[in-house]
């Protein structure tokens, strides 16, 4: 096995998780002698998730560089991709409240806030939110 990075040699390695916070405490995985880079389960799911999520972004055209991508065309592109159309979207935006949350559910939203946002409001949205998915 070759290491992503440097293309050096990749070891089998063990990993702690010594706080616990992936709900295990060991695991197997690779770590590269040239460089150190490390690769368990949870980081290769975590490069996946991303590097899909890079392709379901619109690409921008050389006439567009330096403009804005509009939120809601990201996800709608999210939407629009079969990998990761189930994943819930809660919209937070400053723009003017008046059309922007029926704007950003038509668009896929499950959830809207209004910028800005206290952290009871975002909790308790959350819990709404992974209640209804769970």
């Amino acid at each position: 096995m070759h290491c992503t990075r440097c293309q050096g040699l990749m070891m089998e390695d063990q990993f702690f998780d010594y706080e616990g916070t992936q709900g295990f405490m060991w695991m197997r995985g690779w770590r590269c002698v040239n460089c150190g880079h490390a690769v368990d389960p949870m980081i290769e799911a975590n490069h996946r998730l991303k590097a899909l999520t890079m392709r379901a972004r619109p690409q921008e055209e050389p006439e567009d560089k330096g403009k804005e991508v509009h939120g809601y065309v990201v996800l709608e592109h999210l939407k629009g991709n079969r990998l990761l159309s189930g994943i819930p979207v809660l919209v937070v935006t400053g723009q003017n409240p008046e059309g922007a949350e029926q704007e950003a559910r038509e668009y896929g939203a499950v959830a809207f806030l209004q910028k800005p946002v206290k952290a009871d409001a975002v909790i308790a949205t959350l819990r709404g939110v992974l209640g209804q998915h769970a």
